[in-house]
């Protein structure tokens, strides 16, 4: 008895290349990836740099929102820091779209709350403004019969959204940071 003679056709060869190029790759590239919130040398890292940043107040309940998600996040719940080298200014702007209509009573059944914000971080102590951007969050509504249930399910939304953009604001921060450390 012998053993089955091994295909050796390039057909063969050309799978085990791509998965030992792709190996060799992911080896050397592991060197070059550097974690966003590593600490290069102490009081230095981005998640330091973030709990310096303060949150100015924004108008509205929904503004309220996105502060206190802010605030919380950047800080880790330590509070805003008065006096802080960093500060950000938020605008927001709300809108409601209705995307079907009930054919028998003509009411909307089913809304979009749309967050856009536009904020600042400006160096405090240059009083310059050294990133500006725009960010937007969405959240949809299934609106009911009920008054209360309707307005419960906006607030909802709203607070859902919000929350969108506080972890949108603090991505493109800690992005930010990162890149000028």
């Amino acid at each position: 008895m012998s053993l089955p003679d091994r295909d050796s056709s390039p057909r063969r060869r050309r799978p085990r290349r791509a998965v030992l190029a792709a190996l060799g790759l992911s080896l050397a590239m592991g060197g070059c990836f550097t974690p966003l919130y590593a600490e290069r040398t102490p009081g230095t890292g981005v998640q330091h740099q973030l709990a310096n940043v303060e949150v100015r107040v924004i108008e509205g309940r929904v503004g309220l929102e996105v502060r206190n998600a802010l605030i919380f996040e950047l800080a880790g719940g330590a509070g805003n820091p008065a006096g802080a080298p960093y500060r950000v200014d938020v605008q927001l702007n709300e809108n409601t779209q209705s995307m079907t209509i009930d054919p028998v009573t003509g009411r909307a059944t089913v809304e979009i709350v749309t967050l856009t914000a536009t904020y600042e971080l400006r160096d405090t102590a240059a009083d310059k403004v050294v990133l500006r951007e725009l960010t937007s969050g969405q959240a949809s509504i299934e609106r009911g019969s009920q008054v209360f249930a309707r307005d419960r399910a906006k607030r909802d939304a709203e607070n859902r959204a919000a929350k969108l953009i506080a972890e949108r604001i603090l991505g493109r921060l800690a992005s930010y940071f990162a890149t000028q450390s």
